[in-house]
């Protein structure tokens, strides 16, 4: 399998994006104001940018024949795809589940051992046929 790489910029919208500078500037400038040493600058700043990046940075999209990998930034995950039993297709993206059946031992399970692969500027057949190389559909 080729590696199929592809980004997609998930709460990049200029309305978020706004509001949640305006937040983060407001907090910082009430902190500083009533904490004014270096290591209260340092540690709003930080978390200031931290909090910004998923707004700032899209997410990074990368599947092979090892597995899934995605990340935005310095932030990287990876599953194997032995790791995942179906794929389903959702409005939007693709879910790969770690369960072979819709509800899973414990149905809540499934929001955290899920991976939802968007399809941004991606064609979905694409993603698709890929993504079928490696686990069945679930219907």
């Amino acid at each position: 399998m080729n590696e199929l790489t592809w980004q997609v910029a998930v709460k990049q919208t200029v309305q978020r994006t706004v509001l949640v500078v305006l937040s983060v500037a407001i907090a910082l400038t009430l902190l500083l104001a009533t904490l004014p040493t270096i290591a209260a600058v340092l540690l709003t700043t930080f978390y200031g940018l931290y909090v910004l990046v998923p707004y700032l940075l899209p997410v990074r999209y990368r599947l092979n024949a090892a597995g899934v990998r995605w990340g935005q930034g310095l932030d990287s995950h990876f599953r194997p795809w032995d790791s995942f039993k179906v794929y389903r297709l959702q409005p939007g993206g693709i879910e790969l589940s770690a369960y072979s059946r819709r509800d899973g031992p414990v149905p809540a399970l499934n929001n955290y051992r899920a991976v939802f692969l968007p399809y941004g500027s991606l064609p979905p057949t694409d993603l698709e046929a890929a993504i079928a190389t490696h686990l069945p559909l679930d219907v």
